[in-house]
């Protein structure tokens, strides 16, 4: 009897034992390795953002010339070669002389220029021409060595100086070519032929339709426009001296300009 009460001492003792064991082993929680960071993502905390990885653009090595299409300066430097010929250098010389004769006369291109009445002359090649009183200096634009610009209430007027190695027949030809008549054919200026100081000048008259020679289709065309326009050879340059605007400006400024050409001077 008492042997088998010592039996179930041990069995309880040993049923005992088991319990703890199993206890022990229930709050013991292995080291994985990777903390408890992922734990906590999985109860609803924020996720870190994935880091931004930038390419660099790769290293591209220069095999040689390919047959991909040249860029836009390439294209302008070819062109500008193709041109390169006598006629091709006559073509653009013409309508570089042309742009610069029809210029803007709304307003001057490099606005008006501030000056004290000493400085309110244009020279080149040894000569001079002083500005009328009631005109005023601009800020010659690409092409002219000087320019004016004449306010009215009739449209305002511009008078450029110019000098070119064309020959005086292709200056005369521009200016000639600054205006067209009402059904668009050439207007046949009238001339008069002067001399100041041992200088022949030619002046042209006409009167017409003003073309922009920058617009594309007879835009910017404007009708009962006038151009007063002298030519001279100056030795080792041809200057043209032109004023273009509304005909009633240049009409009511022609003695002005007439007087400055005859009076101009060796500077």
């Amino acid at each position: 009897m008492s042997a088998l009460i010592a039996g179930g001492v041990i069995a309880l003792g040993g049923i005992g034992g088991c319990s703890e064991s199993s206890s022990s082993s229930k709050d013991v929680v292995p080291d994985s390795g990777y903390g408890t960071d992922s734990l906590d993502s999985l109860g609803g905390g924020e996720a870190e953002e994935p880091e931004v990885v930038v390419e660099e653009a790769p290293v591209v090595i220069d095999q040689g010339a390919d047959d991909t299409e040249p860029v836009d300066e390439e294209r302008d430097w070819e062109r500008a070669r193709e041109s390169q010929s006598l006629l091709g250098r006559s073509r653009d010389k013409a309508k570089t002389l042309r742009n610069s004769i029809q210029g803007g006369t709304d307003e001057p291109d490099g606005g008006l220029a501030v000056t004290r009445p000493e400085e309110e002359w244009v020279g080149t090649a040894g000569w001079a021409w002083d500005m009328p009183s009631d005109w005023r200096m601009a800020i010659p634009g690409a092409g002219r060595f000087g320019e004016m610009y004449i306010a009215s209430d009739f449209g305002a007027a511009t008078v450029t100086f110019m000098k070119d190695s064309a020959s005086i027949e292709q200056l005369e030809r521009q200016v000639g070519s600054m205006v067209v008549d009402l059904i668009g054919s050439k207007v046949t200026p009238r001339t008069k032929t002067f001399d100041v100081g041992g200088v022949s000048v030619k002046m042209l008259s006409l009167e017409g339709t003003y073309v922009d020679p920058s617009a594309k289709g007879g835009a910017n065309e404007k009708p009962f426009y006038a151009v007063r326009g002298v030519i001279m050879d100056l030795g080792g340059w041809r200057v043209a001296i032109v004023m273009l605007g509304p005909e009633t400006t240049v009409v009511n400024n022609t003695g002005l300009f007439e007087g400055m050409v005859r009076n101009m001077y060796k500077d």
